[in-house]
């Protein structure tokens, strides 16, 4: 039943996303993939309870996912499968300390006091300063039948790859082959597009792929007033936003290619009644130089 519910553009454009490609030893993420098989690693932020990330995992490939919301991943793990209880490698560095009942705890720069409270040992600081991050915590969950695992982390995504942030929280540079955003980059605060897109930048790895998709409209009744003239979420994202955001001549930027727009009010008059003129979905591919 699961192809049913995989989100629509994922699914028209899983090919261009995830290519074929040749097998790579992906260990880091808590797996190595199977004799001659390829699999790449894969990035879902705020992933919220997508089905998604079950899909891709049925797949055989290695999928991390981000949420800022417990009861989310408990809804996927209810409904997908169980939790693993224990995490003894992360990110190929040993882990002896754990908290109950299977949470790992990763200590960000602040948030000791959190992570002290539930079981866990902060292990050093970040010097200066710290950012207002907040604790991450990781957990494997199996998607059954298959027993695939997925990796979750509940907490912000721009802590994953803070400068600031503890080494041992964040993940490394180029760990993803490929990256689908539904729905987390028209979510976040338009103050922070660009730490999002520079959190991109250094996790997907050269050559490695992200199907982002966006959302243009005008102001609408029932969201929050933007700084940038939108309101959301979702905000309005346009084009020309993106491009600024992602595009670069250096290497560490992506190329940037329309593949899809929609207008979507036939298909959702609700956002004719909540005061939009137009509201269309954006589908785009950027490909890491």
């Amino acid at each position: 039943h699961i192809g049913a519910a995989v989100h629509p553009r994922l699914a028209e454009f899983e090919t261009l996303l995830l290519p074929p490609r040749n097998p790579v030893d992906d260990s880091e993420m808590g797996s190595k993939p199977a004799g001659g098989s390829s699999r790449a690693r894969v990035l879902i932020p705020l992933a919220g309870k997508a089905h998604d990330v079950a899909y891709l995992a049925r797949k055989g490939h290695t999928v991390t996912a981000v949420e800022g919301v417990e009861a989310a991943i408990r809804l996927f793990e209810a409904e997908y499968g169980g939790t693993f209880l224990q995490l003894r490698r992360f990110w190929g560095r040993a882990v002896d300390w754990w908290a109950p009942p299977h949470h790992l705890i990763i200590p960000s720069a602040k948030g000791e006091a959190e992570d002290q409270a539930a079981g866990g040992e902060a292990k050093g600081e970040a010097e200066g300063e710290a950012p207002e991050i907040r604790s991450l915590r990781a957990r494997w969950v199996r998607v059954m039948p298959e027993n695939a695992r997925t990796l979750w982390y509940e907490g912000d995504f721009l802590a994953l790859r803070h400068p600031a942030t503890p080494p041992w929280t964040t993940l490394p540079d180029g760990c993803f082959d490929a990256v689908f955003d539904r729905g987390g980059l028209v979510a976040v605060d338009p103050k922070d597009r660009e730490k999002y897109a520079m959190a991109l930048k250094r996790l997907v790895a050269p050559g490695g792929r992200v199907l982002l998709v966006a959302t243009e409209h005008d102001p609408f009744f029932g969201g929050a007033f933007g700084p940038f003239g939108g309101l959301g979420p979702p905000f309005d994202l346009t084009e020309q936003q993106i491009r600024a955001l992602f595009e670069e001549p250096s290497e560490g930027g992506f190329e940037v290619a329309v593949l899809k727009r929609e207008d979507r009010m036939p298909l959702e008059p609700n956002w004719t009644k909540r005061g939009c003129s137009y509201f269309n979905e954006a589908t785009y591919l950027l490909t890491r130089k």
